[in-house]
């Protein structure tokens, strides 16, 4: 569903500029987490978006983007910045929100469901 993916892309576009928004930029393992993946998530969320064939490999695209949802929500526990809160707080929601509708996109597509168009 294209309406996820662009939803998606906006929560990447938020996750790039968050730093400068919240005022946590000043953290430079925030900083670079945030402008990383939220770039990855809107270029592979946008790719999602606007490709008009159905190939699996859009499925694959929705499950990257899952992944790097994930990873946003991991990240401040991992990267060591989880006592600045808001960024916790951010990245837990945005990463949460990623992740929950590139799964929920990805079992749209046919090919993850294991149907296919038959062929004439």
């Amino acid at each position: 569903m294209r309406v996820i993916s662009w939803a998606n892309l906006v929560l990447g576009v938020w996750l790039f500029f968050s730093p400068f928004a919240l005022n946590f930029s000043e953290t430079k393992s925030a900083l670079y987490e945030h402008l990383i993946l939220g770039f990855l998530i809107v270029a592979f969320a946008l790719w999602r978006a606007i490709e008009m064939s159905e190939k699996a490999a859009l499925t694959g695209a929705s499950w990257t983007v899952a992944g790097l949802g994930i990873l946003a929500l991991i990240a401040p526990f991992v990267l060591g910045y989880s006592t600045i809160t808001v960024a916790v707080w951010n990245d837990v929601i945005i990463g949460a929100a990623v992740m929950a509708l590139a799964v929920f996109n990805a079992f749209q597509e046919p090919h993850a469901l294991g149907m296919h168009r038959e062929q004439h």
